[in-house]
């Protein structure tokens, strides 16, 4: 039986190559690649016993680093000992259609960015010849990615001072810390957030950092990383 993945495919390039208007001239697949480095999420595409078939740019930095993940002969597999059970039950769960949450910091470390998600591309009964692929997906690097911070800067009119202070708070700054850190009067940097709240229509700073939070996740920029 023909894989899915090629199934889909070939109705996808039928669909597209009968789509009227210009067709990208390195192909769709390409423009599909360049979408998903431009996502500010980790994103790892396994078959079946974990092994790597694809990742976005973020994804390609995050096994380079290797502080966290790496691969092994092309099999994902967590820095610490420890967590590498963790990372096969998760595995094991997903082939089974299920989606999980693992919790794998970095070596050394720990903190909010320790998720990752484990989602089933499909059920198994859609896959009866081998297991169902799976996406691993990373949580966002940052309350809000810098380029969105500063499209968001521009679309309300906010001053360098006040994006300054604005970045300072979404890094979980208080007033007295961003007023010593920028060598200004605490009331003056009140003054900033009492003003980041009128032209960002927030009734409190707790909606406006929901606001960000919920930007468009945008990397800063796209930098080739290897396969």
């Amino acid at each position: 039986m023909a894989s899915p993945v090629l199934n889909h495919a070939s109705l996808l390039n039928a669909v597209v190559s009968a789509a009227p208007g210009p067709h990208p001239a390195d192909g769709w697949t390409a423009l599909l690649t360049r979408a998903l480095d431009e996502v500010d999420y980790a994103l790892m595409l396994f078959q079946q016993d974990q092994l790597f078939q694809y990742g976005n740019h973020l994804a390609r930095a995050m096994l380079n680093r290797g502080d966290r993940l790496y691969l092994d002969q092309g099999q994902l597999k967590a820095r610490v000992a420890a967590h590498q059970s963790a990372l096969q039950t998760g595995f094991a769960r997903a082939a089974q259609g299920i989606r999980c949450l693992l919790d794998i910091p970095t070596q050394g470390q720990a903190g909010a960015d320790s998720a990752l998600a484990l989602v089933p591309l499909g059920h198994p009964a859609e896959w009866p010849s081998q297991k169902v692929p799976v996406l691993l997906i990373s949580c966002r690097p940052a309350l809000c990615a810098p380029l969105s911070l500063r499209f968001f800067a521009q679309a309300h009119a906010l001053t360098r001072t006040e994006e300054a202070v604005l970045s300072d708070l979404v890094q979980g700054l208080e007033v007295e810390d961003i007023a010593q850190q920028r060598h200004m009067a605490i009331s003056t940097a009140r003054s900033h957030v009492k003003q980041l709240r009128l032209k960002t229509r927030s009734t409190s700073m707790r909606e406006l950092l929901n606001k960000l939070a919920m930007l468009p996740p945008v990397v800063s920029a796209v930098r080739s990383l290897g396969p």
